[in-house]
């Protein structure tokens, strides 16, 4: 894996743990069409929703963009 090639995938929608299936979660998920996809050693509810700040493909604030972007770690192999 090498750098950030600047695709703007990471920023293209957010994935939220899913920790159980207490209460129906699981269905909760499917009924509302929300992708289920494992990612970072985790089960997560993938929510496709671009950044408002991704613009043409790129961070617009990337010099100050929040610790929660800085600490993601991208697992896509290139070419992908």
């Amino acid at each position: 894996m090498s750098g950030c090639k600047a695709c703007g995938k990471c920023c293209a929608y957010m994935e939220l743990p899913v920790v159980s299936d207490k209460d129906g979660y699981y269905a909760w998920l499917a009924m509302h069409n929300v992708e289920i996809v494992f990612s970072h050693g985790l089960l997560c509810a993938r929510i496709e929703q671009p950044c408002s700040r991704l613009v043409d493909g790129k961070c617009s604030i990337y010099d100050r963009r929040p610790q929660m972007c800085r600490d993601y770690k991208c697992e896509r192999k290139d070419g992908e």
